[in-house]
């Protein structure tokens, strides 16, 4: 089945085609299937979102939604359009943040306790019969590249797991197919490679002892990956309806 999904990207550099790649390779779609918006460049009419059976909000190396940037707030307003017209809706890391606050949350930067490499995130309760976690195991290895933290998920919203640094990995609204997720489920192992040597300054700097302890800690996340195809599927199963 065709589907129409859209992609809003927040960045400005060679990792937007990589993103977009990843997306494609990982969600198990086809390139034509894909239409990008640039945040950073603008959004005009928000309304555009009911023109798409799914939206993917992606993430930024060279941005965060705590430093409350101006062109933020047209990504909330469509944010909320996509609620309102119930459109499956999936925020990845920088999106998962932008998601939060737009719909109540708090996100705020903690760069002592960034997460930067293969983490292994934990579900709760919440997450048992869930559409996109039901089928995991209760841990598994994610890739991640983070400052900004949820705080407080939004009001009505959920909490689905975790991490031992960050108490909110994912939260969605039950009942609604809306979800935000702040680890990758597009990267594979490679993929966190990639994205962690484009991005060296503002994840280790100089540091190349870090540098390598990421690279050699790096684990295979096909669990993660999966989050993303089962959204995907949802947004499949919402459109035959």
């Amino acid at each position: 089945m065709y589907m129409n999904v859209l992609l809003v990207q927040f960045r400005d550099d060679a990792m937007r085609e990589h993103e977009t790649t990843c997306l494609i390779e990982q969600g198990g779609i086809e390139p034509d299937e894909l239409t990008t918006l640039d945040a950073l460049a603008g959004i005009p009419d928000p309304s555009i979102v009911r023109g798409y059976d799914a939206v993917i909000l992606g993430g930024s190396g060279g941005y965060c939604v705590s430093e409350k940037h101006s062109w933020l707030e047209p990504t909330y307003e469509l944010l909320r359009e996509a609620r309102i017209a119930g459109i499956p809706t999936l925020g990845i890391c920088f999106g998962a943040h932008a998601m939060s606050e737009a719909f109540g949350g708090r996100v705020e930067q903690r760069k002592e306790d960034q997460e930067t490499g293969s983490f292994e995130v934990m579900l709760n309760e919440n997450a048992k019969g869930d559409a996109v976690f039901d089928a995991l195991p209760d841990r598994f290895w994610a890739q991640l590249g983070h400052k900004d933290f949820i705080v407080d998920v939004p009001p009505g919203a959920v909490n689905l797991a975790s991490t031992e640094r960050a108490a909110h990995q994912a939260w969605t609204f039950p009942g609604e197919p809306i979800y935000a997720i702040q680890f990758h489920p597009e990267l594979t192992k490679e993929g966190l490679t990639d994205r962690v040597l484009y991005y060296l300054d503002q994840y280790v700097g100089d540091d190349k002892a870090a540098l390598q302890a990421i690279i050699d800690h790096a684990k295979s996340s096909e669990e993660a990956t999966r989050t993303l195809a089962n959204f995907l599927a949802l947004a499949k199963r919402r459109k035959t309806v």
